[in-house]
């Protein structure tokens, strides 16, 4: 977050401007920036920008001074606020039904020391692509949104919600919606043989629903009749 303090210079000097040395100090001291002086004209308004970038959650102060040595200490207390930061709308998420989809999460480490994050998603269509995500500090890592459609409905949406909390760091929450559609082709499965031997290749499926399903499978196209492929099974429950 970004301020700025409005100053007067009422001080009666020979030289057109005066400069104030500036020392932020107080409990939230290391979280607020501002430049190391500031130069006031005789008579004029100034103002002084100050950068807040909160490293924890909760209420603190700091105390921003402005010294010279002529002219003495002036000083200014500032009233620090960190929030919990709002939930965070993503893009939607669209898939066929046996499929996955999923969308990458960038999430920043604000702090100058390691920072330790464990994602809750509250929707089992949707997971977390590493869960843990230990993070240095200021350091930018993303962890994966999968989500696999339970019906090939596309309305209503599935809503998740995501979040990562930590003590310093506040929880962090973001909403996702995903919508599901009817199954389609598949990427094709190549199989290689030499003439004469036997080849296989396997199959992925993916039962999208909480309990398990009964799946029959059937080799259809021109080639199946004539034996040169085959099903090792042909019913499955797939849990």
């Amino acid at each position: 977050a970004e301020a700025k303090i409005k100053l007067a210079n009422s001080i009666e000097a020979t030289a057109p401007s005066t400069v104030f040395t500036l020392v932020v100090e107080g409990p939230g001291a290391k979280d607020v920036y501002t430049p190391p002086t500031i130069a006031m004209e005789q008579g004029k308004e100034s103002f002084l920008p100050i950068k807040y970038s909160p490293s924890a959650i909760g209420r603190t102060e700091a105390f921003i001074i402005a010294f010279n040595s002529i002219f003495g200490e002036h000083c200014f207390r500032l009233n620090l606020d960190c929030q919990h930061p709002k939930p965070i709308q993503l893009p939607a998420m669209v898939c066929a039904l046996g499929h996955f989809s999923q969308q990458s999460l960038p999430l920043t480490n604000p702090l100058s020391v390691p920072l330790a994050l464990e994602g809750v998603v509250d929707n089992p269509a949707f997971s977390l692509h590493p869960a843990k995500i230990l993070l240095e500090p200021h350091q930018t890592a993303a962890v994966n949104i999968v989500f696999a459609a339970m019906t090939a409905e596309s309305t209503p949406a599935s809503v998740a919600t995501i979040t990562f909390s930590n003590a310093q760091t506040g929880l962090w929450s973001y909403v996702v919606e995903g919508c599901g559609a009817p199954p389609s082709v598949k990427p094709e499965t190549p199989v290689f043989t030499r003439v004469g031997v036997r080849g296989s290749a396997k199959l992925m499926y993916y039962n999208p629903r909480p309990f398990p399903v009964d799946t029959e499978f059937v080799l259809t196209g021109p080639d199946a009749p004539s034996g040169v492929f085959a099903l090792s099974l042909t019913c499955l429950r797939v849990r």
